[in-house]
């Protein structure tokens, strides 16, 4: 016996009722992934509340860290290893952050901070990922980050300050004697000391060197123990022909760098002479490993990174 046929409307509605339960469907599976995924990470969280070796063990990781200044290769291998069990519990991710900053491990942070999104960052967050950024030489990802930062607090003197710092290493000095003066009267103290530093070793690579003498006595009125400002003003007076009074300010630099070890005969290939003053934290990057600069006695010229 024949059957009867559907007719085309009939046939559309079924196939939209099919559509409908397929993206039902669908969903359902999405949600109860995502909903898995948020109690794997809540599981592996609450985990290292339950396991008491492990806490014990991340305490003798911060002991470590705070009172020895240290993270011996067992200390890294615990932090990394709890990285990989606990996820993004913050007392393992704030501990290893300590660790990498005290190897100067710049890249491994730069990894770490990258792990947080971009939309999920406060503004404290992206100015710490700018100073690792710099602290690793990468200086166009660290100006991009105060870039953005600038916009949105144009009057915020400290980071006008940074931004400078990064310019200068980019070899844009007119742009960092820009920024300085944006700053001009906001700043105080050792910030005010490192902006008259930056602003005479700017002026050192434009080949004024009268201005570079100017700003960097500045800042010594302001800092009188300054490293920076006293190696940054021997080479501005090596350059200007008075090579005994910039080896008194090598010698005193030197002094202050390495207060307990024996300082042997100051010279331009040992000298501690930084390239920019420091950013907030840690060391600056225009200091190598051993605190000196080959180019101490270089005459000015222009950079390019």
């Amino acid at each position: 016996m024949l059957q009867p046929q559907d007719s085309p409307g009939r046939s559309r509605s079924r196939r939209a009722r099919n559509l409908n339960a397929l993206i039902a469907a669908a969903l359902f599976v999405v949600l109860a992934t995502a909903i898995a995924a948020v109690a794997a990470v809540e599981e592996k969280h609450s985990t290292l509340d339950a396991d008491s070796e492990a806490l014990r063990r991340l305490g003798e990781v911060e002991i470590e860290l705070r009172d020895l200044l240290s993270c011996s290769p067992s200390c890294m291998e615990t932090l990394e290893d709890y990285r990989l069990r606990f996820g993004s519990d913050p007392r393992v991710v704030v501990l290893l952050r300590a660790a990498y900053q005290r190897l100067e491990d710049w890249e491994a942070l730069i990894q770490l901070e990258e792990e947080l999104p971009e939309t999920a960052r406060t503004a404290a967050e992206r100015v710490q990922l700018a100073v690792v950024y710099h602290q690793a030489g990468r200086y166009r990802e660290a100006a991009s980050q105060l870039e953005d930062l600038l916009v949105q607090h144009p009057e915020d003197a400290d980071l006008t300050r940074q931004s400078a710092v990064v310019l200068f290493e980019l070899g844009d000095y007119e742009g960092t004697l820009a920024r300085l003066d944006r700053a001009a009267g906001k700043l105080s103290g050792a910030q005010a000391a490192e902006a008259e530093t930056l602003r005479g070793l700017a002026y050192f690579h434009r080949q004024d060197l009268a201005r570079a003498e100017a700003h960097l006595s500045r800042a010594l009125e302001i800092e009188a123990d300054s490293v920076a400002a006293l190696s940054g003003l021997a080479r501005v007076l090596a350059a200007r022909g008075r090579p005994e009074r910039a080896q008194g300010l090598l010698d005193r630099a030197h002094d202050l760098a390495r207060p307990t070890s024996p300082r042997p005969a100051a010279s331009c290939a040992s000298a501690p002479s930084r390239s920019s003053p420091a950013m907030p934290a840690w060391r600056s990057p225009g200091m190598n490993a051993s605190g000196s600069s080959a180019r101490c006695w270089s005459k000015p010229t222009a950079r390019n990174r």
